[in-house]
C-alpha cells in the first residue's frame, strides 16, 4: 500500500492528535486537514496558526484537501458522518481511501460508504474503542470494509492499534446511548470502554439527555426493553430476556406478550 499523503477532515482534538502522529511515518510526505474553522472568522487565524506550527497543511475547502490525500480520514462528531461523506464524495480521487472514524450507527455508515464508493474510492470504517488521548494514534481500532486488512497493516506498520475485523461494515459492532443525567453514567461508560477495549469489542458510548429519542428513529437494531421503543417502528432485540434465558436457569419469566 502507497500512502503518501494524509488527509484529515476535521481538526478538532481528534484530527490535531492523529495529524502530530502520522506526519512524521515512514513514507509520508504531508498531512493536510480541512475544517470548517478554516473558513470562519472568528476562529481562523488560532486554527491555521495551529496548522502551521504543527507542520500541517490547511487547505482552503474539501475538494482541495480530497485532491492532496492517498488517504483521507473523516474525524468529525456523529452527527456530521454522512453529510461529511456526502460533500467527500464529490472530490476524492479514485483509488484513494477514506477511513471513518466516527462513532455513527452501521446503517449510516454503510450509506456513507456507498457514496464514496460509487466514487470510486475505498471505504474503511474504524471503531474507535476508547477516548484518543491518551493513546494518540495508538487507539485501539476494529476496521471494516473490503480493504481494512490491507489499510490495518500499514496502520500497524507505523505503530498504531489496528484490527481489521470484517470485510463487511456494521459487523460485530455496538453504540451504547446513557442517560447523562443519570449518576454515576459517566462512569458506566468509562466501564464498558474499558472492558470493550480489553476484549476487543468494537464498542463505542455516548452519553446523551434522551437515549429513547435517538433508538426510537435509528437504523439498527435496539438493544432494549422499553416499550416506547418496542412499540416503535424500529427493529429490536430483547437483550435483557435472552441473558436471562441463556445465563439463569430455572428463572421465572413472566410472558405478557399476546
Amino acid at each position: 500500500m502507497n500512502i503518501r499523503h494524509i488527509g484529515l477532515i476535521g481538526y478538532g482534538e481528534v484530527g490535531k492528535v492523529f495529524c502530530s502522529g502520522l506526519k512524521a511515518q515512514p513514507g509520508v510526505e504531508s498531512c493536510s486537514a480541512w475544517d470548517l474553522k478554516f473558513a470562519d472568522a472568528a476562529t481562523q487565524h488560532a486554527e491555521r496558526g495551529h496548522a502551521a506550527t504543527a507542520g500541517v497543511t490547511a487547505q482552503p475547502s474539501m475538494q482541495a484537501l480530497c485532491a492532496a490525500s492517498d488517504l483521507v480520514i473523516s474525524a468529525v462528531t456523529a452527527s456530521n458522518t454522512l453529510a461529511v461523506a456526502e460533500e467527500a464524495a464529490r472530490f476524492v480521487r479514485p483509488g484513494s481511501l477514506f477511513l471513518d472514524l466516527n462513532s455513527a450507527s452501521p446503517g449510516t455508515k454503510q450509506k456513507a460508504a456507498a457514496l464514496i464508493d460509487a466514487a470510486g474510492a475505498q471505504y474503511v470504517e474504524a471503531g474507535v474503542m476508547t477516548s484518543v488521548p491518551p493513546y494518540g494514534i495508538k487507539v485501539p481500532m476494529l476496521l471494516g470494509g473490503a480493504r481494512a486488512e490491507e489499510l490495518a497493516a500499514q496502520l500497524v506498520a507505523w505503530g498504531m492499534d489496528a484490527k481489521a475485523v470484517s470485510q463487511r461494515l456494521g459487523v460485530a459492532s455496538a453504540l451504547w446511548y446513557l442517560d447523562s443525567p443519570v449518576s454515576n453514567s459517566g462512569r458506566l461508560k468509562a466501564a464498558i470502554q474499558s472492558r470493550a477495549a480489553e476484549r476487543g469489542w468494537n464498542w463505542q458510548v455516548e452519553l446523551v439527555m434522551n437515549p429513547d429519542a435517538i433508538l426510537v428513529k435509528g437504523e439498527g437494531i435496539a438493544a432494549t426493553a422499553d416499550s416506547a421503543i418496542l412499540d416503535g417502528p424500529v427493529r429490536w432485540f430483547g437483550l435483557a430476556e435472552y441473558v436471562v434465558r441463556r445465563d439463569v436457569p430455572g428463572a421465572w419469566v413472566v410472558d405478557l406478550t399476546d
